[in-house]
């Protein structure tokens, strides 16, 4: 066992680190186009604003995109620091409870 995940509802092990490593690189792509599309929104929101001379309210919708912005930036950091974890886990044949624990793993050797 690795750790328990509360987003996938399981325990991260070596049965499972495949599909778990796979959720947290789609969470990231996901998350960088969120943030490309508010970016793309923003600009387009001051395209806009500049061609019609007015200075437009912000509507909800405006609010939203930057929320979801603001969100999609502080997921792919998170799920950056989680993925590197594995990697540096698989690296060094450590699971997380190990690493907290300071204990080595198993070295394995390939041909």
């Amino acid at each position: 066992m690795d750790h328990h995940c509360d987003w996938v509802d399981n325990c991260v092990g070596i049965k499972n680190q495949k599909n778990f490593m796979l959720f947290l690189i789609y969470t990231i792509v996901k998350c960088l186009m969120a943030f490309v599309f508010f970016l793309l929104t923003f600009v387009f929101w001051l395209q806009d604003k500049d061609a019609k001379g007015l200075r437009q309210q912000m509507s909800w919708e405006n609010i939203g995109c930057g929320i979801i912005g603001i969100l999609a930036v502080f997921f792919i950091i998170f799920c950056c620091d989680f993925l590197m974890d594995q990697i540096e886990g698989i690296k060094t044949n450590q699971t997380t409870v190990e690493s907290y624990k300071e204990l080595l793993g198993k070295r394995v050797y390939f041909n």
